[in-house]
């Protein structure tokens, strides 16, 4: 059983309502930040972000690679 249409619209609704409420909330913090010192100059930092994009990257390929070599079957 689906959700009703007007109840799918409602929880996208919520959810970009709470999006621009936290980026409102923290906007002053994010830019009174000093980035480019935190994040880029800092060698482990940025290692670090490094490594977490990596990551991302191969769970999405593999994700990718099963759904074309194992396509998901529905059941009847």
């Amino acid at each position: 059983m689906e959700t009703p249409g007007w109840v799918t619209a409602l929880l996208i609704f919520v959810q970009i309502a709470a999006v621009v409420g936290f980026a409102w909330l923290v906007w002053p913090m994010i830019r009174d930040e000093k980035w480019k010192e935190k994040f880029i100059k800092n060698k482990q930092a940025l290692s670090l972000i490094i490594v977490f994009v990596l990551i991302f990257l191969f769970i999405f390929g593999m994700t990718a690679a099963f759904n074309i070599l194992f396509p998901p079957q529905t059941l009847y």
